[in-house]
């Protein structure tokens, strides 16, 4: 009985999912990223309801910082997604986004990850929540 409402563990593609009936359930706290753009946002507790507005750049997220209403999420291929905590997203902007963050018109053409330091860099995209609350999605390429 306990089973049939929990749903029975089975592997998915490395996630752990469950299947509830004829449903099949990933379990988020599992989740990673497997391909970049993303097209959703999770958190351990499940799917989140956002939308992608559009590319960003340095001067839009700027702009959202000094207003103090955005969070960051850092997505990498093989990793979970990574929700920067608000204590350290100026941090984070500062040391780790902003120096290797592409501007989104090199979007169109491409870039070179031998320009950039370390060899890699992020494109930043602006998210709605359900809530409006604004996510800035940082995914890494390398």
């Amino acid at each position: 009985m306990v089973m049939e409402a929990l749903g029975r563990l089975l592997p998915y593609r490395g996630i752990m999912s469950r299947e509830v009936g004829r449903r099949t359930v990933l379990d988020s706290r599992t989740r990673i990223v497997s391909t970049i753009p993303i097209n959703d946002l999770w958190d351990d507790q499940g799917a989140i309801s956002a939308r992608k507005v559009s590319l960003v750049g340095k001067a839009h997220i700027q702009k959202l910082l000094r207003s103090g209403q955005v969070r960051f999420v850092l997505a990498d291929i093989g990793k979970p997604l990574e929700w920067i905590e608000p204590n350290a997203q100026y941090s984070f902007w500062k040391n780790e986004l902003s120096p290797h963050l592409a501007e989104p018109s090199s979007a169109e053409h491409g870039v070179s990850l031998d320009e950039w330091p370390d060899g890699y860099c992020y494109f930043a995209s602006e998210w709605r929540l359900a809530d409006e609350c604004v996510v800035i999605v940082a995914e890494r390429y390398h």
